[in-house]
């Protein structure tokens, strides 16, 4: 089917460089989703993000109903909170794609925008369409094509921190039925934080991106053409980062930043995707395959003090190969339409991952620990280390691979009444291969002789998991003049998986154990896969909507509850172990509200969002408490957002000034299981100013105007409570120019 498109008048593009372009439709899955499902739903166009100042997936944070992606630590660290699910490390609650392709490893979610042309943000399990890491909703982004838009576009920026950005793309038509674009990006920071210890800047970055795409049509305005593309992004980050900050024990008291080991991530991630959408027969098939790299690397100073007790390291890379094909009629029947897909996915993840305990650490963490037990059955002998440094080495290869198939089914009942139904069902296999150990010669000072011995401690071997999972979906909608009703009830699953940053307390534990066993009998294996697996998270969702629109107003509300089974939670284990966990929570309920309106009045516009989650655990005993009704950890019970535009009209017809307001807010959210820390609720203020002329334009613009203070991360580790807070006042000016 051929359709005209016009290139959008976004971001301030001028009307001349627009043109109408003949293009098949490609079946894009916000395409699959809008026709095939209803669901609750935030789309932001370019325009509406450079006003916002979109520039990172994360600031899309409150400005979505009950979304919640705090910024701290790194890059590496995005957490995605939505409606009550969420996690740290490991499976996202929410999938983001990127022009039809899926971003499998979370470490790639915290990328900067480059001239992104919406984003949709599906709330709710969409595991039924898109399968892996979608229970919580879907982030669905699409860059500029340039089949909708021909034109060059400059712009460069500065702010406070010594902060710059850069970016230059251009849009071209090769000729009637090719076309090609080249965007890049800069950017760089001093940053906002100080470790007083180096007395320089922790949290500075620099950042890089290259995206190319290329896309045309084999035979120009023939319906039974072909439509193709093909897209490759580079994205290149390096930073400090983790400016965590130490709350003193009896005051509360909170410390600046120091530590005194180098904290750091470097990112390097590219991904190739080629897509074709055509005719075979009846049908109009929809075929994308893409392979995407990751190779990273952080360096942590484990215990954020001046001490040196441990650090960490973690390189990664990342193969994936991912394989989607839709068939869904041309010409759907009046009555019924439908869609069913295959989706054929791998994975390689090698993690290289040592600890290294220092002076302060082996004196603290091991020898103390071991020395007391020692001298419980003999008070003479002491136990030490020949060496100050005590690295423990972990190497992984995990491996996934999973294929599903998936169906979904349309039925107009008449009258405005349509019936929506489908499932997915996905098998996923994994294979998990550890090598984790450490070699150390100790010494035992003891009145009846000393002993010096070398001692090796290896953990090695491999687990497998499998599983199957059936994701079914139902939903039913009324349409009439400017009004939409809708109700749906759906499954959504996310995989278990391994823990792997357990590994260097299990060497820990397994050496102490070797030592100790000079005196008495000890257990001669510690269970590695008890220990360090976790079960996947199951839920069921219902929610119900109402939408309205007219003219320059619109409206929607949406209710839901969800009730999850096994979810998926971040934990620092207790006492002075160092690692982090994932665990599961035995049962968790969660229920809310979505509010969302706009109207437009001659030259002023309001907007504004809201939402509410009350999520609690059910059932959740992790062997000393039982946490039932307590607030799931690290999500907020309100996220707001209300904000103005005002056109100020002007008599030169060439000039134009928009002026912008907005308010975000967030809280209350609880750090802990048990509820005993809170971040409550805050609200920052933000405003922009944009003089545009002809082809240029001009913003000044501010954020957290009021430079208010507030929490972005809490954590406990080695019995020390740690604090990061958000950034202050941010101030800058953006200089544009598209021809």
């Amino acid at each position: 089917m051929l359709h005209t498109v016009k290139a959008e008048n976004e971001s301030g593009v001028p009307a001349d460089t627009m043109r109408q372009v003949v293009v098949v439709a490609p079946l894009s899955r916000d395409v699959q989703m809008a026709d095939l499902c209803p669901v609750a739903n935030s789309t932001f166009r370019m325009q509406e993000m450079e006003k916002l100042r979109v520039t990172d997936v994360k600031e899309l944070s409150s400005l979505v109903p009950n979304l919640h992606i705090p910024d701290y630590g790194s890059r590496m660290t995005s957490s995605v909170y939505i409606r009550g699910l969420g996690s740290r490390i490991d499976q996202p609650a929410m999938g983001v794609y990127v022009d039809g392709v899926p971003l499998l490893n979370k470490n790639t979610y915290d990328f900067p925008l480059l001239d992104v042309r919406s984003i949709a943000v599906l709330r709710g399990p969409q595991n039924t369409l898109y399968g892996r890491n979608a229970m919580g909703g879907v982030m669905d982004i699409k860059t500029i094509s340039p089949l909708d838009y021909e034109g060059t576009r400059l712009m460069v920026e500065g702010g406070n921190g010594n902060t710059w950005r850069g970016r230059a793309s251009t849009y071209r038509r090769i000729n009637e039925h090719l076309g090609l674009s080249v965007a890049a990006q800069g950017s760089r920071s001093d940053g906002y934080y100080i470790n007083e210890y180096k007395n320089a800047h922790c949290d500075w970055s620099r950042t890089a991106g290259l995206n190319f795409r290329m896309e045309g049509l084999t035979r120009q305005g023939d319906p039974d053409g072909v439509h193709w593309n093909v897209v490759s992004g580079l994205d290149w980050v390096n930073q400090g980062g983790f400016p965590y900050r130490l709350l003193e024990k009896g005051t509360d008291r909170l410390l600046p930043v120091s530590y005194n080991d180098h904290c750091g991530y470097h990112r390097v991630a590219w991904r190739l995707a080629a897509s074709l959408d055509g005719k075979w027969e009846r049908l109009r098939y929809n075929s994308t395959t893409s392979y995407q790299l990751v190779d990273d690397a952080m360096q942590m100073d484990q215990d954020f003090t001046p001490l040196s007790m441990f650090t960490l390291e973690q390189a990664q890379r990342d193969h994936t190969i991912n394989q989607d094909f839709t068939l869904r009629p041309i010409h759907s029947k009046e009555r019924w339409d439908w869609l069913t897909g295959m989706n054929l996915w791998g994975r390689n993840l090698a993690t290289s991952a040592p600890v290294t305990f220092k002076a302060d650490g082996i004196q603290r963490l091991i020898l103390d620990n071991a020395n007391a037990g020692i001298q419980q059955m003999s008070p003479q002998d002491t136990l030490s280390f020949m060496t100050d440094v005590l690295p423990v080495e972990s190497d992984f290869i995990q491996r996934y691979y999973g294929l599903s198939l998936y169906h979904h089914s349309v039925v107009n009942l008449g009258k405005g009444w349509k019936l929506t139904a489908g499932g997915r069902i996905e098998y996923e296999g994994q294979q998990f291969k550890y090598d984790s150990g450490a070699e150390v010669q100790y010494h035992i000072a003891s009145p009846d002789g000393d002993i010096d011995r070398l001692l090796p401690v290896q953990l090695v071997g491999t687990q497998t998991a499998h599983y199957l999972q059936w994701a079914p979906k139902v939903a039913i909608t009324y349409n009439r003049g400017n009004s939409t009703w809708h109700a749906s009830a759906g499954r959504g699953f996310k995989a278990g998986g391994f823990n792997t940053q357990l590994f260097s307390d299990l060497v820990q534990q397994l050496m102490t154990s070797e030592i100790i066993r000079n005196y008495i009998a000890v257990e001669d294996d510690i269970d590695v896969k008890k220990t360090t697996r976790y079960k996947p998270e199951y839920s069921w969702n219902l929610d119900a909507g109402y939408k309205w629109q007219k003219n320059s107003t619109s409206a929607s509300a949406t209710v839901f509850y969800t009730d999850c089974r096994d979810q998926q939670l971040t934990v620092f284990p207790p006492g002075m172990q160092t690692g982090r966990m994932m665990t599961n929570a035995g049962h968790s309920r969660i229920c809310g509200v979505e509010l969302e309106g706009m109207h437009r009045w001659n030259a002023v516009t309001l907007q504004a969002s809201y939402g509410y989650t009350h999520a609690v655990f059910a059932d959740y005993p992790d062997g000393n408490t039982n946490y039932k009704g307590k607030f799931i950890p690290y999500v907020p019970q309100h996220t707001l957002m209300a904000g103005a535009d005002w056109q100020v009209p002007l008599k030169n017809d060439r000039m134009s000034l928009l002026l912008h307001a907005d308010a975000r807010g967030v809280g209350p959210l609880y750090w802990d299981e048990r509820n005993e820390a809170r971040q409550d609720f805050y609200a920052l203020l933000n405003a922009s100013a944009r003089l545009s002329y002809d082809s240029w334009s001009l913003t000044l613009w501010g954020r957290n105007l009021t430079d208010a203070s507030y929490s972005t991360f809490y954590f406990v580790s080695m019995k020390n409570r740690f604090l990061q807070q958000g950034k202050p006042l941010q101030w800058g000016a953006t200089l544009t120019w598209n021809f």
